[in-house]
């Protein structure tokens, strides 16, 4: 571990120490990651980052049956990454959670530099 590394993990500490980080937090953000773990569902994220998106819509982008859109947005929504509201007939979804898009981005960023 290098200087600059441990000053990261030292000012880590210091936030989580400041924050009141509980057991019951990391299990909230366990259940976030579980949630991101499916790449349909980290394009929808995606997707969602850039914009509000009907059932349908995100449908169409995934190449997916609305069904199965349901059923990730589902997770999603049970984690409070993304929230729906009804327009007339459609619900369309929005990115409720603007960190997790963040986050997805500096992933996306650093992986494909290594590849």
């Amino acid at each position: 571990m290098n200087v600059l590394d441990f000053n990261n993990n030292l000012h880590t500490f210091e936030i989580m120490k400041c924050l009141k980080l509980t057991e019951q937090d990391f299990e909230k953000a366990s259940s976030v990651f579980g949630a991101l773990a499916s790449p349909k569902r980290l394009t929808i994220v995606k997707l969602l980052g850039e914009k509000p998106m009907s059932v349908t819509e995100l449908g169409k982008e995934l190449d997916c049956r609305l069904s199965c859109v349901s059923q990730h947005l589902t997770v999603l929504k049970s984690c409070n990454i993304v929230t729906a509201k009804r327009n007339g007939h459609e619900v369309f979804y929005t990115l409720s959670m603007q960190c997790v898009s963040s986050f997805l981005d500096c992933l996306m960023r650093n992986s494909c530099d290594k590849a």
